[in-house]
Order: structure tokens, then C-alpha cells, then sequence
């Protein structure tokens, strides 16, 4: 039995269940992830970003300064 033999008996009904069974996978996995307690320290440091000094930005626009974007 060839894939597309199978493919062609499954009908057209069968993929968008297969579609949405892997997509709530995927989104699952995702918010699993996102929500996990092993990463809180992780995303406490990411959103603290935009608040710090841009002292670093400061040196590096510095050093390109004769350069073009």
C-alpha cells in the first residue's frame, strides 16, 4: 500500500481534524513551556530589558559612528 492510496481513502474530512489535533498540540507545547516555573528568572530578566540604562547602546553607537546603517 502506497502513502498516496492511503491518503486517498482517508477522505478530505480527516485532514482538517488531523490539522486542528496538531495544531492544540503544538499550542499546548507552547503554553507549557511559557508558563513553566523553570523559566519565571528567565523572563523576569527579559522583561526588564526595555527598563535598563542605555549606557551599552551609548558605546556601540560610538564605535559605529562613522559607519552607514
Amino acid at each position: 500500500m502506497t502513502f498516496s492510496e492511503i491518503v486517498g481513502r482517508l477522505g478530505l474530512g480527516t485532514f482538517p481534524t488531523i490539522a486542528l489535533v496538531i495544531f492544540l498540540v503544538v499550542f499546548a507545547v507552547v503554553m507549557a513551556r511559557l508558563f513553566s516555573r523553570r523559566r519565571s528568572a528567565e523572563y523576569r530578566h527579559l522583561s526588564e530589558l526595555p527598563l535598563e540604562s542605555d549606557e551599552s547602546s551609548d558605546a556601540s553607537a560610538d564605535s559605529n559612528a562613522g559607519t552607514r546603517p
